[in-house]
């Protein structure tokens, strides 16, 4: 039986790879502009700039994305479902690559639910079997990856 409760976070790894090309550029930029300040380069230096503080502060906040329940599952901006509100769920990649790979919860009363999977801290085999273990009894069925 899994233990009472699991977060999964964005992985740190990849919000610091983030927060430090994003700081790189900042640098790069700054060096620029005193050389030449030029409005394209002023501007570009602050989109990057919030980037950096972005990324920063994720890397320091990292707010659970997923929380599993033996109740249910809780998503960041999606709120809690019991498990018993799910009829299936799968994964999707939007027919190209692994950078928007997607978790889909199907639900027998209400609209779909996506979130992004990517940048979390398991990959997709392991969250699919974390959500099965911590479905229990429930009739929730993993419908395949798309």
């Amino acid at each position: 039986m899994p233990e009472a409760g699991l977060i999964i976070r964005q992985s740190k790894w990849k919000l610091g790879w983030y927060t430090l090309f994003a700081g790189a550029m900042v640098v790069y930029i700054l060096k620029d502009i005193y050389e030449e300040r030029s409005t394209f380069t002023i501007i570009l230096g602050i989109i990057f700039l919030a980037l950096f503080c972005y990324f920063l502060n994720g890397l320091i906040k990292r707010k659970p994305e997923i929380i599993l329940t033996r109740e249910g599952i809780s998503l960041r901006d999606a709120g809690f479902f019991t498990w018993d509100m799910i009829a299936s769920f799968s994964t999707d990649d939007g027919g190209d690559d692994s950078s928007n790979m997607k978790l889909v919860l199907y639900f027998s009363e209400f609209a779909d639910k996506e979130i992004y999977i990517q940048s979390l801290e398991v990959d997709k085999e392991e969250l699919i079997t974390l959500i099965l273990s911590y479905k229990g009894n429930a009739g929730l069925l993993y419908s395949g990856h798309k």
